[in-house]
């Protein structure tokens, strides 16, 4: 293993793309690198990347050993997406953030959420067990030296029954660009092409085959992104069967760079479940309408503006095609602003 700088801070950055069959993950972490690169780049820091969907590698345990004991100056950054939330084992392997028991002594008080949201469940005798050793765990693992940065209240909520009161919710960092000079540039009547999604882990056939029909009968061209590694099995084998016009349909390749090509180059809107389908259609400076189909398209309606319908409604999504949509999207810009300067600050004093 290399020689450590003893000299410089170093943040280890458990982030969301790396091993993940979900390409929002990627979106997530394409925002948060830009954040970081434009906010570090000339501070004398080191970050160094982890997945936070594989347990951790003897190298990487070993890394983090040595950084503490040799009391070289570290945080950790638990980065996007959705890892905090009170449904974890002792077991680092059933985890979606891949961290177990064994592993708590190097990460004490050296967690800071960045970005991150939570999960809500049903709940179940199984979820009360896993919050039991949960609770103690991120009650533990979380930093009280910094303020906490979360995308959404249930996240707020979580923490404050944990204990954990240095915490605001800024938003997911892929809104934070989405500033009102940016977003008066989006259009809001409908364009003649649309990109769906849809999401087959969270798969209703009747009514995503309904958004799809409504969607043909709008749009001269409707191309489809596979967010997720399921979803063109679940188009494929069970709405084509449902929608025989959905074979109409063009299918992109599960691939970013796909999909930004499409948004950079077509005058398109975004209409489908995935959330960051749709705020990267946003981030493209285009018409976007997110249908919900959990708390997080809610939540980021309720909290930053977003526009989503609820898919209990998609009968009414014609309507809300054909209609004037002004993008009301506001994020606290200037608490963003602060927030940054202020975690640039305490990474130096470190």
């Amino acid at each position: 293993m290399e020689k450590l700088n003893n000299n410089i801070p170093y943040i280890i950055n458990f982030a969301p793309h790396a091993g993940t069959m979900n390409l929002g993950d990627y979106i997530i972490w394409d925002s948060i690198k830009s954040i970081l690169t434009d906010l570090l780049k000339h501070e004398n820091v080191m970050v160094l990347n982890f997945s936070s969907h594989q347990p951790l590698s003897w190298y990487h345990k070993m890394l983090l050993k040595r950084l503490k004991k040799e009391k070289i100056p570290y945080i950790i950054l638990l980065s996007g997406a959705n890892p905090f939330h009170p449904y974890y084992s002792p077991v680092s392997s059933l985890n979606q953030w891949a961290v177990g028991i064994t592993d708590i002594q190097n990460l004490k008080n050296k967690v800071l959420l960045f970005g991150t949201g939570t999960i809500i469940a049903p709940p179940s005798i199984k979820r009360h067990i896993l919050s039991l050793y949960a609770l103690k765990f991120w009650k533990l693992v979380m930093t009280k030296e910094f303020v906490h940065e979360v995308r959404d209240d249930e996240s707020i909520e979580l923490a404050h029954k944990i204990g954990i009161y240095n915490v605001v919710n800024l938003g997911c960092p892929t809104l934070w660009k989405l500033t009102k000079k940016f977003v008066g540039k989006i259009p809001t009547t409908k364009s003649n092409s649309v990109v769906t999604t849809i999401t087959a882990n969270k798969k209703d056939p009747e009514r995503d085959k309904l958004m799809l029909k409504i969607l043909l009968k709008n749009y001269e061209e409707v191309y489809l992104w596979p967010q997720g590694t399921e979803d063109i099995i679940y188009i494929n084998k069970t709405i084509v069967p449902l929608c025989p016009e959905c074979v109409k349909i063009k299918i992109l390749p599960p691939t970013l760079w796909a999909y930004d090509q499409l948004l950079s180059k077509t005058n398109i809107d975004y209409i489908g479940t995935r959330v960051h389908g749709g705020i990267r259609a946003l981030q493209h400076k285009r018409r976007s309408i997110i249908v919900s189909v959990d708390h997080r398209a809610s939540s980021f309606s309720k909290s930053f503006g977003i526009y989503s319908i609820n898919r209990d409604e998609i009968a009414g999504l014609d309507d809300v095609i054909n209609s004037k949509i002004k993008v009301r999207i506001q994020i606290p810009e200037k608490r963003i602003k602060k927030y940054l300067e202020e975690f640039k600050r305490y990474v130096n004093s470190l």
